[in-house]
């Protein structure tokens, strides 16, 4: 809650070699209003998702109202934790300031799965808060389990 102020109007997040504990987990970002005493539970959605595998090389799309997270991995394939599995992820944090219109969350988003397929989810993924709101905290955290190593870096800016 000290990083997301009124300095700036719009962020971004850049997470970078991100591990997990526990095997086939979802690792999801929220937001919240009160410095994350309580995060915000219903967000709307579009994903593209390019899976990189020889199983399933098709293109899946989804659109969803009243999710209750933003994903960064899972929805269809979680994250793995095995030797060479992890997950990186550049995230626009739109619009967390302003007040007259809603904030909203794309991210590019690649990683390798609980298979150990490659996929590059979300091609772009674009999800909104469902109001108008002041949003001053993310949390990024897996399902289950905890997420073990990963770097992270936060960059305010003005438009």
């Amino acid at each position: 809650s000290t990083y997301i102020t009124d300095t700036y109007y719009s962020y971004l997040l850049v997470i970078d070699s991100l591990e997990a504990e526990t095997d086939a987990v979802d690792i999801r970002l929220r937001l919240s209003v009160n410095d994350g005493s309580s995060t915000l539970s219903s967000y709307n959605y579009s994903e593209i998702e390019l899976p990189n595998d020889t199983a399933n090389d098709s293109i899946n799309t989804r659109q969803s109202s009243g999710g209750s997270e933003v994903y960064l991995a899972g929805n269809v394939k979680s994250l793995g934790n095995a030797n060479n599995e992890g997950l990186h992820s550049v995230i626009q944090l739109l619009g967390m300031r302003a007040n007259t219109i809603v904030p909203s969350v794309m991210h590019n988003t690649i990683f390798v799965s609980n298979g150990g397929d490659l996929t590059g989810i979300q091609g772009w993924y674009q999800s909104n808060v469902t109001a108008a709101q002041q949003i001053n905290y993310v949390e990024v955290k897996a399902h289950t389990g905890n997420l073990t190593t990963g770097k992270f870096s936060l960059f305010g800016y003005r438009l």
